[in-house]
């Protein structure tokens, strides 16, 4: 990657576990993980300050879940 900048994160086991899980599970790495994790509080933190909301809709577009305590 260019113009990468190296981090260390300190991070429990099970951060890990779920961590590597989750990339395995997409099939992308770890990294790609945190920064789509990342841009996802980003679109909910912007909601928040429009007064909006974040949620996830089932195929006839009710509301199942909300996010909350962004």
């Amino acid at each position: 990657m260019k113009n990468s900048v190296k981090m260390v994160l300190e991070a429990s086991p099970k951060f890990d576990e779920k961590l590597n899980r989750l990339a395995v599970a997409t099939g992308t790495s770890p990294e790609q993980v945190l920064l789509k994790a990342i841009t996802l509080y980003e679109v909910a933190s912007d909601a928040k300050h429009k007064n909006q909301h974040l949620s996830i809709l089932d195929t006839n577009q009710h509301v199942v879940a909300e996010v909350v305590g962004v």
